[in-house]
Parts: C-alpha cells; structure tokens; sequence
C-alpha cells in the first residue's frame, strides 16, 4: 500500500491506530530502503576509484620503468589509453549533467 503525504494525518488531526502503524512502517521501509542505497552507491564509487587508480598506477609504472621490464604491449597501452579517455569522458558528462540539469 502505497501513502501519498497528503495521507498522512497532521499533528493536529488524528489518525486510526491502524493507519498510523501503516504509516510509521512505510516511513521506515523508506528509511531502510534509503540506507540500502546509500551504501551500495557508496561501494559502487570506492569500487570505481580503486580500479581508476590502479589503472593508472599501472600505466605511469609502465611509462617510467625501463624498457626490458615492462610487461605490456604498445596495443595493451593503447586500449588503457582509450578505455581512460572513454571513462574520463563519461565522468565529464555526469558531472556536467548533475551540474547544469535541474533536478526532478
């Protein structure tokens, strides 16, 4: 059962003990549904930062380290190169989407 905010009861007006167990429950079902989210979107970003930089970590090593001891071909540097560019670019268009596209 979905409640609208307009549903629910005011202080000043009462509500049936039923209805308002219904609400208290709903507004926590919504409070852990929220929670739930926050810490997947939390692992999600640190999940993503981490690759991010061992990707770059990787790369750099690569460019700076003797030749004889760099293990990838100039392909391999190529489509890290490009996969980069593709995430920056994509990054790039979320922020500027959130910055500049009022929010709903």
């Amino acid at each position: 059962m979905k409640i609208n905010e307009h549903d629910v009861p005011s202080e000043t007006e009462s509500c049936s003990e039923k209805d308002c167990e219904l609400i208290d429950l709903e507004r926590k079902a919504r409070k852990a549904s929220f929670r739930h989210r926050e810490w997947i979107k939390t692992v999600a970003v640190i999940s993503a930062a981490v690759i991010c930089f061992s990707i770059t970590l990787v790369y750099s090593l690569h460019l700076i380290i003797p030749a004889d001891k760099r293990w990838l071909t100039a392909e391999d540097l190529e489509q890290i190169r490009h996969l980069a560019i593709s995430v920056a670019v994509g990054v790039g268009a979320s922020l500027a989407n959130s910055y500049f596209l009022p929010r709903r």
